[in-house]
């Protein structure tokens, strides 16, 4: 078994954007479901989850370019792998940068994404 050192966080999620916005909420048990407001949920037996604010901004995150291009989950990871960094305080530099991990994760939920819009449009 590898051991793992969790250097640095980044949080994203339905109570905020960081850590310093989102672990006050976890700590007093506030919830972040509510109806769901970004899609019409009307013809769902659910019309209530989980979303990320409306205040979420890629372009803060990423470049410009990028964030439009990308799919909204790579947005995601990219902004939580942002703020980890971050908050390590760790220094990347060419000499200490291996990609392999994130972009292995970029591409299987690329590749999940591509087979689930290939299932919709088949059915």
């Amino acid at each position: 078994m590898n051991r793992v050192v969790v250097t640095g966080i980044g949080m994203l999620s339905s109570l905020g954007i960081g850590k310093d916005e989102v672990w006050p909420k976890v700590k007093e048990g506030i919830s972040g479901i509510d109806y769901l407001k970004r899609i019409d949920a009307s013809d769902l037996k659910t019309q209530f989850g989980g979303e990320v604010p409306s205040n979420f901004n890629a372009e803060d995150f990423m470049d410009p370019k990028e964030a439009r291009r990308s799919d909204v989950f790579i947005c995601y990871a990219a902004a939580a792998a942002s703020m980890a960094l971050k908050d390590s305080g760790l220094e990347i530099t060419e000499k200490k940068f291996s990609p392999r991990g994130f972009l292995y994760w970029i591409w299987h939920r690329w590749y999940t994404n591509l087979r689930r819009q290939r299932y919709c449009l088949q059915r």
